[in-house]
Formats: C-alpha cells, sequence, structure tokens
C-alpha cells in the first residue's frame, strides 16, 4: 500500500511556500505522495467563515518542482468548471515538469452554493455530471496527444491536438471521486485508472464499505486491469500510526493508497516528524 499526506489548501495551508515545503518534508519522511483539496471559496472553513485559499495549479507546481520522488496531485479537480483544453494544458505541463509524477483527481464538485451558483456556473447535480463526463471523454483524447474532435450538449472541441510531450503513457492517470451511495460515480469511476473514495462527511469508511465499492467496480471493468482505490484517513489529530491490522484490513478491501488528512500546517508537520506508516 502506499501512503500519502492529504493537505488542505485553505487557512494556515493556503500559503504555496509551504506547501512545497511540506511536501519535500513527506518526501524526506518516506511517504509515497503528497495531496492537495482543489478549493476556490470553501464553505466550510470552519463554520462558513472566509478563508484564504492556495491556488491549486500555482501549489501543485511548486510541490512538483520541491520534490524529487512522490506522486502528487488535486483530489479532486471539479472539471465542470474547467475549460478542457486548458485544464489539459495546466496538467500536461505540471506531468513534464515532474518527470511523470502527476495523478489526476477529476469530480462533479461538492461545494455547490460557494464554487458553482455563487460564481455563475451550472449547479445542477445532474448537469454537473453530465459536463463531467464530456469533459473527460474530450481529456482522454487530449492527454495522449491525440487530435479531438468532440460535440457534446456542454463541450466542444474541434480538431484540435496538442502536442506537448507525454510523460506518462498512454496518459496521466485519472482517478474519479467516488461516493458510496451513489451507483454513478462507481460506473464512472470503473472506466478510468482509479477512484479517490470519499463520503460526503468526510468520514472514514470501513473496510466492509471500500469492498462493497470495490466489487461494484470490478463487475463494471475489466478485473485484470490495475485499478488504483485511494481513500482519506483520518484519525484523532492525525498523529497515531495506523495499527497494521488496520493497514491489512483497508489493504485486502482493495485500497492502495491511505492518504491522511492535515487540515492544518500542525498536523501536516506532525505526519512528517511521525513518518510514513509501515504498512501490514
Amino acid at each position: 500500500m502506499n501512503f500519502a499526506i492529504y493537505a488542505c489548501t485553505a487557512g494556515g495551508l493556503a500559503d504555496v511556500r509551504l506547501l512545497a515545503d511540506l511536501a519535500t518534508g513527506a518526501e524526506e519522511a518516506g511517504y509515497d505522495g503528497f495531496f492537495i483539496s482543489d478549493w476556490m471559496l470553501p464553505s466550510v472553513w470552519p463554520e462558513g467563515e472566509p478563508a484564504a485559499v492556495g491556488d491549486t495549479q500555482v501549489s501543485l507546481t511548486a510541490i512538483g518542482l520541491a520534490t524529487r520522488r512522490i506522486r502528487f496531485g488535486a483530489m479532486v479537480s471539479p472539471l465542470p468548471r474547467r475549460r478542457p483544453v486548458k485544464f489539459a494544458r495546466e496538467v500536461l505541463s505540471l506531468d513534464r515538469l515532474s518527470d511523470g509524477r502527476l495523478i489526476i483527481g477529476a469530480g462533479s464538485g461538492h461545494e455547490v452554493e460557494t464554487e458553482f451558483a455563487q460564481l455563475g456556473e451550472p449547479s445542477g447535480a445532474r448537469e454537473r455530471a453530465d459536463r463531467l463526463d464530456e469533459a473527460l471523454a474530450a481529456l482522454d483524447h487530449l492527454l495522449r496527444g491525440e487530435e479531438v474532435s468532440f460535440g457534446g450538449d456542454h463541450v466542444t472541441v474541434k480538431q484540435t491536438r496538442l502536442v506537448d510531450p507525454l510523460r506518462q503513457k498512454p496518459r496521466i492517470p485519472i482517478w474519479l471521486g467516488a461516493l458510496p451511495d451513489r451507483p454513478r460515480t462507481l460506473r464512472r469511476a470503473a472506466g478510468w485508472d482509479g477512484m479517490f473514495a470519499l463520503p460526503s462527511d468526510f468520514s472514514l469508511m470501513s473496510p466492509a464499505d471500500v469492498a462493497r465499492m470495490r466489487d461494484y467496480v470490478i463487475a463494471h471493468r475489466e478485473p485484470d486491469d490495475p485499478f488504483d482505490i485511494a481513500i482519506a484517513a483520518q484519525f484523532p489529530d492525525n498523529t497515531p500510526v495506523p495499527e497494521p491490522d488496520t493497514i491489512a484490513e483497508y489493504e485486502s478491501a482493495g485500497v492502495t493508497w491511505w492518504l491522511e488528512y492535515a487540515w492544518t500546517p500542525e498536523q501536516a508537520a506532525g505526519l512528517i516528524t511521525r513518518g510514513r506508516p509501515s504498512g501490514a
């Protein structure tokens, strides 16, 4: 199993230099990855109060330049409020500067009032899901260096090919945000390279919950194709090392990436000081 720190980019962790320093520390502490949230106007930090937020792509650039080994990315980027070609340009550049270490996280977005409706973006669940599917269809070809001519209800790309050198082939891995009680999110994830399994209340799912999601995905894809399952784990203060038996249970359920929350600089520093769990 791979272990990573998952840092919120609001509040004290909005400082891009600090995020880069923490990613470097995580790499030195043996972690396999350093992931960040993708927010613009979080409504939950704290209790609805405004918060500073580090721009996602600027933060990822700093992290990619500061590290040499670990995988990194945003979990997850709400593609319904992104232009597919612009987003493809950004992630191809990020993957190139990091020599092929980027992982894309994609979803329909959950901060609907602040990050969609308040900004004039489509806020309906069905339309956001449809926009996500169309954006992914275009991205799949754009990130392979193929010419794209795609005309959907929401996304249109005509005779466009990005010739950026590819560091990961056939393209950068894409993980889809998935909810245990939303079959459409699981069916969508089954068509890609992995899923970031996260309940809407940010709670830690049980191994049984993860296993049910895994079984659903396997039933909707070729069983032998590699597929990552990442979960966001949170323990009191995020400092105790998870017990080996706990890690073994989640690994048996199919988890390949264990992401530990860091909501504050102090939490992130604590995880780095504590070090990467040893696994099962």
